[in-house]
């Protein structure tokens, strides 16, 4: 399910074995990511109404958001696609007036204070950990096209082509905000910010700065708190219909095309580690989640290589193996560097997949089988 190259069709000899390290981490990834995006919400929520700091209203508001878009999704997948095209644009307008007021509305923060020196050792590597923590997170979604693969009406055209274009856009955007961002402020003040683009819109836009980011920050949230849920949701009706969990109820798919029980599990777990602790934290165990998918996935590249050849491969990994070899090098170093830089947060990750993986075994169908679709409803 989520190597669409390399894993082949239901069934197919070792195929569907070799992934299903990756599918189970995928799934237990999932619910976080959701949990993590929904996080903001409670972050900021303060900042614009003073009145909301702190207690458990904040964290109310997060609920319900949360089951709102749960109560979208459940309505059909055309009205997720009509959501999703909305808060995209959303998004989008946002993050490009960021970019043009940072770049055209004059204002510049004095340089007065000294660069900082450049860590060492292990302290560096830490500190690059932390720093990939927030890209990794920023950047993952580029292949949620891939969950949406039996909904196209030529998936093998329509995937590549979205998660190509998906990623340079966000690269694009990315790129222009960060230079927005240093056209405001001196690599001197950056260094001690703990959020860059709120001391920029400070500059920009004086007092009204933390009001203007903590509504960015809001939102542009649904668009990813919908995808999140409509991909997480998929995940859980996929092991179910290959057969790799004893759950029949999960393949079940309402009329309008969505897997409601799946949905339903899906919006109660992230409720579950929306509730665990900070966006920090959340923020680190996703993005654990997302390199060991990745680990996983790059693997199960190599060994269906060798164990099956003759594979329909309709989307070509270029210059495997080395551009394959270098990110699963990469992703390993990433790995290493989160367990001795930011051990607590990477033994959470761990012990969640490790805790899932005997409940995989526990209700895993029979190898061979799988589900039928049953009828809508």
């Amino acid at each position: 399910m989520f190597s669409g190259e390399e894993q082949g069709p239901p069934g197919a000899a070792g195929a569907v074995d070799d992934a299903d390290a990756d599918r189970v981490d995928a799934a237990v990834e999932d619910r976080v990511a959701v949990g993590a995006v929904a996080q903001p919400v409670v972050e900021h929520s303060g900042r614009i109404v003073p009145g909301l700091r702190g207690g458990v209203t904040p964290v109310l508001i997060a609920l319900a958001v949360l089951l709102w878009f749960g109560w979208l999704q459940s309505r059909g997948v055309k009205e997720g696609d009509r959501v999703q095209q909305v808060t995209s644009a959303l998004k989008a307008i946002l993050l490009l007036g960021l970019i043009v007021a940072c770049l055209f509305g004059g204002a510049r923060a004095a340089d007065t204070v000294a660069s900082p020196t450049m860590p060492s050792g292990l302290a560096l590597w830490g500190a690059l950990v932390l720093a990939l923590q927030g890209i990794i997170y920023a950047y993952d979604g580029w292949y949620y096209p891939m969950y949406f693969g039996e909904e196209m009406a030529n998936p093998g055209r329509e995937i590549p082509r979205a998660m190509i274009r998906g990623i340079l856009l966000i690269i694009l955007i990315y790129v222009l905000i960060n230079v927005a961002v240093l056209v405001v402020l001196p690599v001197g003040r950056l260094a001690g910010e703990p959020l860059a683009v709120g001391a920029a819109m400070g500059v920009v836009f004086g007092p009204r700065g933390d009001l203007v980011v903590a509504a960015i920050a809001i939102l542009t949230m649904p668009s990813a708190l919908n995808a999140s849920l409509m991909a997480a949701s998929r995940t859980l009706f996929g092991l179910a219909r290959d057969g790799l969990v004893r759950a029949p109820l999960l393949t079940r798919v309402s009329g309008s095309g969505t897997p409601r029980p799946a949905l339903l599990i899906t919006v109660v777990l992230a409720i579950a580690f929306l509730l665990t602790g900070t966006v920090e934290r959340l923020l680190a165990v996703v993005s654990f989640f997302y390199v060991a998918n990745y680990v996983a996935a790059f693997l199960c590249v190599f060994v269906l290589r060798k164990r099956e050849p003759d594979l329909p491969r309709p989307w070509r990994a270029w210059g495997h193996p080395w551009t394959t070899g270098i990110v699963l090098a990469g992703s390993f170093a990433f790995l290493g560097g989160a367990v001795a830089g930011d051990t607590r947060n990477s033994l959470i990750s761990l012990g969640c997949i490790v805790l899932s993986l005997p409940l995989f075994y526990l209700f895993r169908a029979p190898a061979g089988t799988t589900s039928p679709p049953p009828p809508p409803g």
